[in-house]
């Protein structure tokens, strides 16, 4: 036979409720945690430099780079840089980092 349950324990009722969905970063919350260091505007062959934390990133045009920010992982990869511009895309996403 089951002991009965103690006065001093609060039974809480059951909930049909989901979970809460995980927040879900978008490109420019990503981006705020990096800084621009420098970029090469060569067509093809175009390169920006972002540091995360203490580590520099050198993002290759077309190229998935794993960057590590304090605040997680994510996959960048650089789609194009003019002179005061560069398009990112960060998981999939693509957002603008002012250069200048």
């Amino acid at each position: 036979m089951a002991e009965p349950v103690p006065a001093f324990v609060t039974m809480v009722p059951a909930t049909n409720r989901p979970a809460p969905a995980p927040v879900r970063k978008t490109a420019d919350d990503w981006l705020k945690e990096v800084a621009f260091k420098g970029a090469a505007e060569d067509g093809t062959n175009s390169t920006l430099l972002l540091l995360a934390g203490t580590k520099l990133y050198k993002l290759e045009m077309n190229q998935p780079t794993p960057v590590e920010t304090i605040n997680g992982s994510c996959q960048m990869r650089l789609l194009n840089v003019s002179e005061n511009w560069a398009t990112v895309e960060v998981n999939g996403e693509a957002a603008y980092l002012r250069l200048r």
